[in-house]
């Protein structure tokens, strides 16, 4: 592994490592009102709605690119039962 992945490998892993600590998880309960993981201004509100929009089934597969730490899209799984990729 180059310097280069490394570096970007510790990044990462600084950034996420605690992501479901009860400390972040209780920032975002209070910053958006609902914790679903997000690492990102979404919230769930808004989330729901948006899957109303698109009419998912256990059938469909999305992608979504950019994800982080998959809190979104995770929630989409558990509301819908589509595939993803993430």
């Amino acid at each position: 592994m180059s310097s280069r992945e490394k570096s970007i490998r510790r990044e990462y892993s600084a950034v996420y490592s605690q992501f479901d600590s009860p400390l972040f998880q209780k920032v975002r309960s209070e910053a958006f009102e609902e914790d679903i993981g997000q690492h990102s201004w979404v919230v769930a509100k808004d989330l729901r709605e948006y899957l109303d929009w698109l009419v998912l089934s256990t059938a469909d597969q999305i992608l979504d690119f950019g994800c982080g730490p998959a809190g979104p899209l995770t929630y989409v799984v558990s509301q819908t039962g589509v595939k993803a990729t993430g």
